[in-house]
């Protein structure tokens, strides 16, 4: 195990970090409804990274995707819903985000 800069287990500094954001959800999630377009992006970035009560997190970003109008911060709810889907091991999600860059006709 590798160690950052202050000596601690980079594992452990980033396990710290995600939980800590975990905890924090009752702050995060209604930033995803914010008027600035660049903290919604960085608010999906972010919770990408939850580790607890996932299916709520999950949902939250599907539920803004279907209502946002920006392109940037439409890619970053996808990705930040994969990114859990696959970290978290759910099997609908492939196919959830196969259907989103299907063709329309």
């Amino acid at each position: 195990m590798s160690e950052g800069s202050t000596g601690c287990p980079v594992d452990w500094t980033i396990q710290a970090a995600r939980l800590a954001l975990t905890g924090d959800l009752h702050l995060l999630l209604p930033l995803l409804s914010g008027p600035d377009p660049e903290v919604r992006s960085v608010t999906a970035y972010v919770l990408a990274a939850a580790t607890g009560d996932l299916s709520h997190v999950s949902s939250a970003l599907q539920c803004r995707l279907a209502k946002e109008d920006d392109a940037v911060v439409r890619v970053s709810l996808v990705l930040a819903v994969a990114q859990l889907a696959r970290e978290h091991q759910n099997d609908h999600a492939p196919r959830w985000a196969r259907d989103l860059w299907s063709d329309p006709r």
